[in-house]
């Protein structure tokens, strides 16, 4: 059957039309689906609140007739009477005004394939490929990403008008889905190019190594480029096909789900897509959420108030919503996708108003290193600065440590009050723009080990710390070593005044500049056992925190020389919280007072001359994942600045507000509210 999907199509052919706010719904088929009801799908997808569908077309199986003799089409297409899923789908999607994004896996390829081109695969160190179900890895360095790929690509553009693509798995694999550990690829291709790369350096051998940073740059190079090439090439072609796939393309992206056997991190997509939002140049980002608990348990579907979670957050940070389950809808029960279905079409309903204009406008920075090595958390520090502001309604985004230069170019960061760096360790290239934007009035304060070259001297000329000491402390050394921002007058009796921080990962000795002024104390470590020898603590020299303002600007440079966000995560006591929020809070005074049980995360955004609230409620927040909320009732918003005549409504609930300049008394029933004060844009 020949397919004209073009000639009754309703959705209009729009250069860039993922510019607007839009919904997804995935279907990742197995190839079992190939013979799928096309209406009865679209009937699920546009049900729930979706005018996307994203499904598979080539790769690692075609679902459509390929003539290319390096794809291998699902053998159940056969099924069909068109013999075409994909064909079907797009004639079918644009007649009832879905768009349709084509999902390609390029990871891996069959034995007859492999066995025809053995140079494309992964290789072990020892020379062994990467198989898995039957299945060989194949490597980006090789002919099939690098050469065949295009020709799969053209293959799709050149039969059926599609509106985007995403490639699954575009990466170097180090394990596969078993999780077994195969290390480094080490194919002919790798081999030769990370030589030519490296300047004649072999391929490191051990993930652990501290070599494997470069082997991680030369990585994310051989994928820049490739992904370049990608986008390139189909927008060469049409300008109205949305390239998801790296930092290259059209559109960035996040998948939501959870991490089995793993401590939830009840942020991790709002984070995520906050990050994902705080690159140059900017460009939308889809959360796309996982609808079951693991791939080896793909048919354990997720919890609902997990899934909604996903949702919430990512909507929340201005990313794009997506329903990713596996199969053809109703084949597997996934008992997530009702809420996700009222989260997709409440998005739908508020697009003209909030989403098609939401905008950042917290006024705090929280920056983002990148992991130690792939696939590593974020340090404890960064985890720890993230959960105070949280939980004491400090509103904040999250920038990356590379963008900081980009944003600052694009004038994109002084939009913030303070800068917050957690024991990021190296500057870098980004030292001399955080100098430029404390010289322009912003203020930058530093934590832990943040700021000091391989040779100990400040980065920041801007710093109260010249040079970092000789000496810095960790582990048993400080044992009963404690920080305070209170005066200890009465120490030497051994009576003190709260708050008292146990400090906890790291302490550093500094060498100040003159200019530096001083605040609080470090106590000491002294006996802390036997309990009857437990005592003694006097203040030393070292002050808790060190800042140096500059004097035209008034912008500033704050070091608090130990680890603070360590400390909180490790014992959860609220003098950290305390001591932090003291230094936060006079360097960007809050525009809203909030007051809410700390399991309440506000993000706050503008829309037009509208200032938009999203109220997260995460007290559902568990050790594993997240279970049904419960009610957060009385959490009161007020603004600290007047806004004339001003008015506002709670869009979940139905709430209105006539006086905004009194607090605002919200109640967050369930997963989320979103608090719209209209004309209120300008004050935060």
């Amino acid at each position: 059957m020949e397919h004209n999907v073009s000639a009754n199509a309703q959705v209009a052919e729009r250069p860039q039309w993922w510019k607007e706010p839009f919904a997804v719904f995935q279907t990742n088929l197995q190839e079992i689906d190939a013979d799928l009801n096309v209406e009865s799908t679209l009937d699920t997808v546009l049900g729930h609140g979706a005018d996307t569908w994203m499904l598979n077309a080539g790769g690692i199986l075609s679902f459509f007739p390929t003539t290319l003799p390096f794809q291998t089409p699902s053998p159940y297409l056969s099924k069909r009477p068109s013999g075409d899923l994909l064909g079907d789908a797009v004639e079918a999607a644009h007649a009832r005004g879905v768009r349709v994004i084509a999902r390609f896996d390029f990871s891996k390829v069959t034995k007859s394939i492999a066995n025809e081109h053995p140079e494309w695969c992964f290789r072990t160190q020892d020379g062994e490929p990467q198989i898995f179900n039957g299945l060989w890895s194949v490597c980006p360095s090789g002919d099939y990403y690098q050469k065949r790929s295009f020709d799969i690509l053209d293959e799709v553009l050149d039969r059926y008008p599609i509106d985007g693509v995403f490639f699954n798995w575009f990466n170097f694999n180090i394990v596969d889905y078993n999780m077994k550990v195969y290390g480094i690829c080490h194919c002919a291709s790798c081999t030769e190019r990370f030589r030519e790369w490296s300047g004649g350096e072999e391929l490191p051998t051990d993930t652990k190594s501290p070599r494997v940073r470069d082997w991680v740059r030369f990585t994310t190079a051989v994928l820049g480029d490739l992904n370049t090439r990608i986008a390139e090439h189909i927008r060469a072609r049409s300008h109205s096909i949305l390239v998801i796939q790296g930092k290259q393309a059209d559109m960035r992206y996040s998948e939501a789900h959870k991490m089995p056997g793993k401590e939830l991190w009840p942020h991790s997509t709002g984070e995520a897509i906050s990050e994902l939002q705080h690159h140059e140049p900017p460009v939308p980002a889809l959360v796309n959420a996982v609808s079951f608990v693991d791939a080896p348990y793909r048919m354990g579907g997720e919890e609902p108030a997990q899934f909604a979670q996903y949702l919430a957050q990512g909507i929340a940070r201005g990313g794009m919503p997506s329903t990713y389950i596996m199969g053809a809808p109703g084949r597997i029960p996934y008992p997530s996708l009702p809420v996700a279905g009222e989260i997709t079409r409440f998005f739908r309903a508020h697009t003209s108003d909030i989403y098609s204009k939401l905008t950042p406008a917290a006024r705090i920075a929280v920056v983002k290193a990148p992991s130690a090595r792939p696939g590593s958390p974020p340090s404890e520090e960064y985890l720890g600065v993230y959960t105070m502001l949280q939980r004491s309604q400090r509103p904040f985004d999250v920038i990356p440590l590379d963008q900081i230069t980009a944003l600052h170019d694009a004038g994109r960061l002084c939009r913030f009050d303070l800068v917050i760096l957690p024991d990021v360790s190296r500057l870098g290239s980004q030292a001399p723009t955080l100098d430029s934007y404390v010289d322009d009035g912003g203020h930058v304060l530093l934590t832990g080990g943040t700021g000091f070259t391989a040779e100990g001297n400040s980065e920041l000329v801007t710093s109260p710390a010249l040079r970092r000491g000789d000496r810095v402390r960790t582990g048993t050394e400080l044992k009963s070593a404690y920080a305070t921002t209170a005066p200890q007058p009465e120490a030497f009796s051994d009576i003190y005044q709260g708050p008292l921080v146990p400090v906890m990962g790291t302490l550093l000795d500094c060498v100040w500049a003159d200019e530096a002024s001083g605040h609080g104390a470090i106590l000491p470590p002294t006996s802390f056992a036997p309990p009857e020898k437990a005592h003694g603590h006097r203040p030393s020299a070292d002050e808790a925190a060190y800042w140096r303002r500059n004097a035209r600007s008034g912008g500033s440079v704050t070091v608090v020389p130990w680890t603070i966000g360590q400390s909180y995560r490790e014992v959860e006591t609220s003098a950290a919280a305390q001591v932090l929020l003291e230094i936060v809070d006079g360097l960007a005074t809050p525009r809203l007072e909030i007051t809410a049980p700390e399991s309440l995360e506000v993000v706050v955004s503008t829309a037009g001359d509208d200032l938009i609230l999203h109220l997260l409620n995460l007290s559902g927040a568990g050790r594993r994942g997240f279970r049904p909320p419960a009610p957060l009732t009385a959490v009161g918003i007020r603004l600290l600045e007047e806004a004339p005549s001003a008015e506002a409504s709670a869009l979940v609930s139905g709430m209105r507000f006539r006086d905004v300049n009194s607090t605002m008394e919200v109640t967050v029933r369930d997963h989320f509210e979103v608090l719209q004060i209209r004309g209120a844009a300008g004050l935060v």
